[in-house]
C-alpha cells in the first residue's frame, strides 16, 4: 500500500494491489488487480465530507487520515507555495510528492518514476 498527496491536485491518494481469482481456460489463477482509493482536502489538510462519506467504512481510510495527520505535523500543510523538494531515490525535482513510509512511520519525497519504490522495498 503507497500513500501520498498530490500536491497539484490537492488529493491524499492510496494504492494497493488486491489479489483476484481468475478462470481461464477452465483453470483458476490469481493475478494482481491495481486499485486506488483518493480523497480531496483542502488547502489547510481539511478532509472533504462528501468524499468521507463516499469512501465510508474503507480499511485504508485511517491510513490516509494519519498520513494528513503527519504532515500537518510535518508542517507540510497548509501548502502556500510547492515545495521545492529532491526525490528520495533518484534526486529529481519535478513531480516530486510526499509519500508515508509504513515501516519507518515518515515522509519521504518520490517522483513519479518511485512512487512505487516503497511497495517493493518492502514486499
Amino acid at each position: 500500500m503507497v500513500v501520498h498527496l498530490d500536491t497539484d491536485r490537492m488529493r491524499v491518494i492510496c494504492d494497493w494491489d488486491e489479489p483476484r481469482q481468475v478462470i481461464m481456460n477452465k483453470h483458476r489463477r490469481t493475478v494482481s488487480k491495481r486499485r486506488s482509493l483518493s480523497v480531496r482536502i483542502t488547502r489547510l489538510g481539511r478532509v472533504n465530507k462528501k468524499d468521507i462519506e463516499r469512501v465510508g467504512d474503507h480499511p485504508n481510510l485511517p491510513a490516509m487520515l494519519s498520513f494528513i495527520e503527519t504532515i500537518k505535523r510535518q508542517k507540510l500543510l497548509p501548502v502556500k507555495e510547492k515545495p521545492m523538494r529532491a526525490c528520495a531515490v533518484c534526486g529529481a525535482t519535478e513531480r516530486v510528492f510526499p509519500h508515508y513510509d509504513r515501516t519507518k512511520r515518515r515522509v519521504i519525497w518520490l517522483c513519479g518514476d518511485h512512487r512505487y519504490h516503497l511497495e517493493q522495498e518492502h514486499d
